[in-house]
Parts: C-alpha cells; structure tokens; sequence
C-alpha cells in the first residue's frame, strides 16, 4: 500500500533466490519474473544532485531491464537496491557489473529526502 505519508510491503511477496554453481562460477539462475536486486555498493546523493540506475549494455542485451525511480538529494544508504525484470531465462554470475548509477545535477539544493527508507537498503529489506 501506498499512502502519501509512508509505503507499507507485504514481505510474504517476497522469495530469495539461492545461489548455484555454473562452470565453477557462483550464479543465479533466473526464470523471467520481477527481481528485488541489491547492489553492493551504497550511495550518498549530495544535495544539488539526483541520479538513478540503469542496465548496463550487457545486461540490456539479454533482454533484461533495471527499473529504478529518482533517487533524491540527500538520499544515503550503505547498499543500494532496485528492480530487474527478466524476460528470458538468464544467468548473473554474483558481483557481475549488471547496473550503473547515473547522476544528475540540480537546478540549485533542493529539499533533502527525509522519507521512510533514509538509510535502508531497500523497501524489501525493510518489509521484513
């Protein structure tokens, strides 16, 4: 649910997806479907900035998309996260470069992000 003062996740819509082996190469194996990704990098968005993440070529190639919204000034967390969605059956080797953050200036400071999720990983982790 989606109120205009806070955003509520159901975690039970959530399934993590382990991990297996391929030619040796710790992997995830994943059908199409929507995917709650984390990244392991965080980010501290200054406040005459704003950015988002898109897939990488790479990534995009497969048919695969990284879906992500703006990302505020002020906004700062010690692992980011976003959506993937997959549309064929694909494999990501773990620490794979699937996404990059692009970051955009703004027209002066705005007002920091103070929502909810300041600090968190991502609105899955913080449904649990």
């Amino acid at each position: 649910m989606v109120y205009k003062d806070r955003t509520e996740i159901d975690p039970e819509i959530f399934e993590e997806v382990k991990t297996v082996q391929v030619d040796g190469r710790e992997c995830w194996m994943l059908d199409p479907g929507t995917y709650a990704i984390n990244f392991n990098e965080g980010c501290k968005i200054p406040a005459y900035a704003a950015a988002f993440i898109i897939h990488r070529s790479s990534l995009y190639r497969t048919g695969t998309s990284i879906v992500s919204p703006v990302w505020d000034p002020g906004f700062a967390t010690d692992q980011m996260g976003t959506v993937m969605i997959v549309n064929v059956r694909l494999i990501v080797e773990r620490n794979a470069r699937v996404a990059q953050m692009i970051v955009h200036t703004t027209d002066g400071e705005a007002e920091l992000y103070n929502g909810q999720w300041q600090g968190g990983t991502n609105s899955w982790d913080k449904a649990k």
